[in-house]
């Protein structure tokens, strides 16, 4: 699990197309996974496996470096 979680979006405009990466800070990074195990409908339930998904790599990530 990285240290860090980038939120890509493509935005198309006039046939112009515009990408933004967005830098996502905890609770963001939570929303998103809880997104992308969810699918459009984001749940308490999918947040929580998110949030534990993220706690899981922290604590895997500790017990490697010591």
């Amino acid at each position: 699990m990285g240290d860090k979680h980038f939120k890509i979006q493509k935005i198309v405009d006039n046939n112009k197309t515009i990408t933004l990466v967005n830098d996502l800070q905890n609770h963001e990074r939570i929303d998103e996974l809880a997104r992308m195990l969810g699918g459009a409908i984001v749940t308490e339930l999918t947040k929580t496996n998110a949030k534990e998904i993220l706690d899981l790599a922290e604590q895997l990530k500790n017990q490697i470096r010591h």
